[in-house]
């Protein structure tokens, strides 16, 4: 984590890199945060697009597992054989 104060910049290779702190006013940062456009950004073009619609499909889908959490198929229920600790 980067100390307070620096900014996280997109590294050349993907990763992320620590930049200097942004030396302006707290006022102009917070005015150019609130002046942002909130529309997402269409992207690189390299991947595609996510949808709202991808996202109803799959919640759609796994609504009436998703909490229940079916364990039968697990082979190990984990280093602990039971939930009774003694």
């Amino acid at each position: 984590m980067a100390p307070w104060g620096e900014r996280l910049l997109p590294g050349p290779d993907g990763g992320v890199e620590t930049g200097e702190p942004d030396a302006r006013p707290e006022a102009e940062i917070a005015a150019e945060i609130v002046a942002a456009d909130p529309k997402p950004e269409g992207g690189d073009g390299e991947t595609p697009p996510d949808p709202v619609e991808a996202l109803t499909d799959f919640v759609t889908g796994v609504r009436g597992t998703w909490l229940r959490g079916d364990r039968a198929r697990l082979r190990s229920s984990g280093p602990v054989g039971s939930s009774r600790f003694m």
